[in-house]
């Protein structure tokens, strides 16, 4: 095959894996929570109010900074300035199809299309992005396909990207910065290096714009740029440095900007203006960063919880790929440079006094690392003997691939997919954070009576509307379920079995729920191998400070 016709086939690869991350990512939408809420309302306050305050909206998240009378997004604003944009375009096209864009359904469509475009895309092209870098470091087609499909479905990535959270958005802007610091060693032209350079600190630096924390990691990636022109002298060395110092300045003059407008001093983060008695681990150390603690650091790797490894066991096979890239001449520096943004964010999380990071999935606060962490699996494919890489395939096809952790109002919708290679195997979880049994707690999970009745509807199934009509594996989950709800009227605890399953419950005794007691329904959908489908639903919550619960276990032939 000519190189021409090898390199759009290349491409062609590459842009297939980025549309099937997309599909994979667009599908779940989140809705909203603090996190999510505290980006979603500057966005809210610069398109319809023109201003950085969101006094307006603040009661919808504890995330917030209060500075001068006003309350103010708490959050490094790249994400929400990346937003601000999508979200203007959008609203005309709300208007063109009779929605108001000021309406409850004009807002989650709103919210929906930031979190698709903002966050959603940028890791689905950072994907196709590594499967070229991949390419690059002289991996083959399938292992580099491997790497890039292992970062996008089989990480906490996968939650993470169906999220307004920041945490993609900067990993994502970490692959691009080292994608263009390696495309200087096939470089030959003087503007090209600076043009180069200039991408890189642009990239890395919207990736400190978007979390504060991403500065070392951005720095080591212009510090990798630097490196690979090393050899060729002063005058190339320059060129990149000036075109890099070009590009981070222009992100540091827009986060300084931002902070002196809204807090009237350009040098301190938004995290030092909580209102008082809010977050009070932030003034532990430097904003709640100590010291790494030997304990946290194997939780983060082997918890049930947050460890990495239990939640994507495939990224075990990163190191020793990473290892073995450093073995080779032209990989050596792009190893030690991915090594380095993997280990900083693991010790960074590790420091954390706050490192389980709320209600997430995975190491949370490690989640902008993984992307260039997984760099090392395509050589890992490539160079494994075939035991491991059959190994390495079953831990990804077996283990759970996504939780998508997210709330709307005061309920919750979580998700785990596994995928499989041969028959379907997938699990869906309908509910709140999601742990092993030994440590479910129903204090966990305390939601107001009101949210679940909006929810869970008398009479209706527990799949929330976004699922939609569809009879597929994941879409016929409510409507193959039981109904579970709370009755308006008497506010009693209601489950009635679908009654084309035969199901037989066994619920507690309806109690009466006074308003603001605190309810939580988490409802297990199995699809087994074969003809067999199990599942499983569980009622929680406190009645008058007693607890109770419902478990249902029924199987579908």
């Amino acid at each position: 095959m000519n190189v021409p016709a090898q390199s759009s086939l290349i491409r062609i690869r590459a842009l297939l894996i980025g549309v099937v991350v997309l599909v994979a990512y667009v599908y779940f939408y989140q809705g909203g929570g603090w996190n999510q809420n505290s980006r979603f309302d500057l966005v809210r306050a610069m398109v319809e109010l023109g201003t950085l305050r969101i006094d307006a909206y603040h009661e919808n998240t504890g995330d917030k900074a209060f500075a001068n009378g006003h309350y103010y997004s708490d959050k490094a604003p790249g994400l929400a300035l990346l937003a601000e944009p999508i979200a203007e375009a959008t609203r005309p096209l709300l208007r063109a199809g009779e929605v108001d864009p000021d309406s409850a359904r004009g807002l989650v469509a709103m919210s929906y299309v930031v979190t698709v475009f903002g966050v959603a895309l940028p890791m689905a092209v950072a994907c196709a992005v590594l499967f070229l870098i991949a390419l690059q470091l002289g991996s083959d087609t399938s292992a580099a396909a491997f790497g890039a499909l292992a970062l996008g479905l089989a990480t906490p990535m996968w939650a993470y990207s169906t999220l307004f959270w920041g945490h993609s958005l900067a990993g994502a802007c970490l692959v691009f910065g080292f994608a263009f610091a390696l495309r200087l060693c096939r470089n030959q032209s003087h503007t090209g290096d600076v043009l180069l350079g200039l991408a890189v600190g642009l990239t890395a630096g919207w990736a400190t714009v978007t979390e504060y924390p991403a500065a070392p990691a951005a720095a080591i990636v212009a510090a990798l740029a630097v490196g690979l022109v090393w050899k060729d002298g002063w005058p190339r060395r320059w060129r990149t440095s000036v075109g890099i110092a070009i590009g981070a300045s222009a992100c540091i003059a827009v986060l300084l900007t931002y902070q002196f407008l809204v807090f009237g001093s350009a040098f301190q983060p938004s995290y030092s203006y909580y209102p008082a008695g809010a977050f009070p681990w932030m003034k532990h150390g430097y904003m709640g960063v100590t010291y790494p603690r030997i304990d946290v650091a194997l939780k983060l790797l082997f918890g049930c919880r947050r460890g990495l490894l239990f939640v994507a066991p495939v990224a075990l096979a990163a190191p020793f790929g990473l290892r073995w890239l450093r073995k080779q001449p032209t990989g050596r520096a792009a190893a030690a440079a991915a090594a380095a943004v993997a280990a900083y964010y693991f010790l960074f999380n590790a420091s954390f006094v706050a490192w389980a990071g709320g209600r997430s999935y995975g190491p949370r606060y490690m989640a902008a690392g993984l992307p260039l962490l997984c760099v090392g699996l395509a050589p890992a494919w490539s160079k494994a003997r075939p035991f491991l890489a059959r190994w390495t395939c079953g831990s990804r096809s077996l283990w759970w691939c996504v939780c998508a952790d997210s709330s709307l109002h005061h309920g919750t919708a979580s998700f785990r997919v596994s995928m499989s290679p041969g028959p379907a195997l997938m699990a869906v979880v309908l509910g709140g954070q999601i742990l092993p049994e030994s440590e479910i707690d129903a204090n966990d999970f305390r939601r107001t009576d009101r949210a679940c009745t909006r929810r869970f509807q008398p009479g209706r199934t527990g799949r929330p509307a976004w699922l939609g009509e569809s009879d597929s594996a994941v879409g016929c989950v409510g409507s193959r379920g039981c109904s579970l709800g709370l009755d308006k009227s008497s506010r009693a605890v209601r489950a009635a079995p679908n009654p084309a399953l035969g199901a037989e419950l066994s619920p507690h005794k309806p109690e009466s729920i006074p308003p603001k007691n605190e309810v939580f329904i988490d409802w297990r959908v199995v699809f087994r191998c074969g003809s067999v489908w199990s599942f499983e639903a569980e009622l929680l919550g406190r009645v008058c400070d007693r607890p109770f619960s419902l478990t249902p276990i029924f199987s579908v032939h």
